[in-house]
């Protein structure tokens, strides 16, 4: 799993917020709330932020293993896009019907 914790300790280091990023060098609001959820994101982004941040790819983010195993994260997908539409990503109602079917729940 990729995680950009580093981006932002960069960015306070730097001195660029993330309204300077949107309004200064117009990278998409929604490019960094993904960052921010640790989702995938172009490397086209992750170039663009290096180059705006005049930093290196680890100034930004890291690589860490995923602390699921990948036979349970195989089983996980599986019921998951088995509640989906074709070619769907799955959303917080596919996720919900699931659980709800195999009588599990989630407690945060």
């Amino acid at each position: 799993m990729i995680i950009y914790d580093r981006l932002w300790e960069t960015m306070r280091r730097k001195g660029i917020s993330q309204y300077s990023l949107i309004q200064h060098h117009h990278v998409n609001e929604a490019q960094l709330d993904r960052l921010r959820k640790n989702m995938v994101t172009k490397t086209t982004t992750l170039s663009r932020l290096c180059e705006i941040l005049d930093c290196e790819i680890e100034d930004i983010c890291q690589y860490t293993k995923d602390s699921i195993s990948p036979a349970i994260r195989n089983i996980w997908d599986t019921l998951i896009f088995s509640y989906c539409p074709k070619k769907a990503p799955p959303t917080a109602y596919h996720v919900g019907r699931a659980l709800d079917r195999f009588k599990i729940s989630l407690h945060f």
